[in-house]
């Protein structure tokens, strides 16, 4: 699982780095702060784009990773 900075969430969801401070802002984009910086677990944003929002359950993130894995094959 890898870490992503505002820059490479932005790329990675395809939303801009403003439309991802507006969801941080909202309270339902799940971040880490180092400093200044945001920080995004990419099974957090992995689940936001599937619309579990902040909280994703062990359940959902076995969802996530199998998602995943379909798509490497």
């Amino acid at each position: 699982m890898a870490w992503f900075n505002l820059s490479r969430a932005s790329e990675y969801t395809l939303f801009s780095q403003r439309t991802l401070k507006r969801y941080i802002d909202r309270g339902v984009l799940r971040y880490s702060r180092i400093g200044r910086e945001y920080r995004f677990h990419q099974s957090w944003l992995d689940g936001f784009l599937m619309g579990f929002g902040k909280k994703i359950t062990p359940k959902q993130l076995k969802e996530i990773n199998s998602l995943r894995e379909k798509g490497n094959r």
